[in-house]
């Protein structure tokens, strides 16, 4: 084995280490949260789906910079 070998090797060992390490971290932070139900409100959730998601309605808080990324979002 050359001294490439061993240091990628150990370079691949540290860098699956910290992906484990830091995903390890986020499944404990995402298992703090709490159930929600999603399914009651169906007609409300639509609605706002369609303002916020498809409508792009919170990108007009700034009149220039909304208008901009509404028509990048319709664009693609």
């Amino acid at each position: 084995m050359t001294v490439r070998t061993g240091l990628f090797l150990v370079l691949l060992l540290l860098s699956f280490s910290f992906f484990f390490v830091n995903t390890l971290r986020l499944i404990r932070y995402l298992k703090v949260g709490k159930p929600e139900a999603r399914t009651d409100r169906p007609l409300e959730r639509l609605k706002q789906v369609l303002t916020v998601a498809f409508g792009q309605s919170k990108l007009f808080r700034e009149p220039l910079a909304g208008l901009v990324h509404f028509f990048i979002f319709w664009g693609l």
